[in-house]
């Protein structure tokens, strides 16, 4: 879908919270990743290799191509993102990001964070904060323990599908990863409206 059709949809009155679900369902949680310009097969493969290179680096089976979940401009050809909106995905210079949702590793990632030898820095609220919402931002916490190290290594030498610019955050389940994307959808209709709330 494009981002005319993106912006019309953000639009629509009544705008209520069956309007929100249906956007997501529509625009964020269906079709082809426009990186894969419709090839079905290599978003396919794309998701297998990265779920075979997690399950490889952290030592579990659990992560299955279905939890690996192209989002934002990458998926959509354009950002959602309320300060980014309508930005074109380059596939020169944008990232691929990337949702895991897999809530073994999440809990083990959570347990190291929270281990009082372990320092957090001036992000520790910012880091809070993500954890009350079911996600783990690596760039804030890359350094901080031995997952996250090993999840930018991982992540900063992926390259499958000639892409070298994979950037992937972890979400403790499906949930968590949807109330991003209503908050970004509620942002991006704010930002385009000039208001706030429904």
């Amino acid at each position: 879908m494009d981002f005319e059709s993106y912006q019309k949809a953000l639009r629509a009155e009544p705008f209520d919270e069956y309007t929100v679900e249906g956007i997501l369902d529509e625009f964020f949680h269906s079709g082809i990743p426009h990186v894969f310009n419709g090839d079905a097969a290599g978003h396919g493969r794309f998701r297998r290799s990265l779920a075979n290179e997690i399950n490889s680096a952290f030592g579990i089976t659990a992560c299955h191509p279905n939890h690996v979940v192209i989002c934002g401009s990458a998926h959509l050809g354009y950002s959602p993102v309320p300060e980014k909106l309508g930005k074109r995905f380059d596939g020169d210079t944008s990232d691929i990001d990337v949702a895991i949702l897999l809530p073994d590793l999440f809990d083990r990632w959570w347990l190291e964070l929270v281990d009082p030898r372990v320092s957090l820095g001036s992000h520790r609220s910012t880091i809070a904060d993500d954890l009350l919402n079911g996600f783990i931002n690596p760039h804030f916490v890359r350094t901080a323990t031995t997952t996250g190290q090993k999840w930018w290594t991982l992540f900063g030498g992926f390259t499958a599908g000639g892409f070298s610019r994979v950037r992937g955050r972890i979400y403790r389940g499906p949930a968590f990863m949807q109330n991003y994307h209503r908050l970004s959808v509620m942002r991006g209709r704010e930002r385009l409206l000039g208001r706030r709330g429904f």
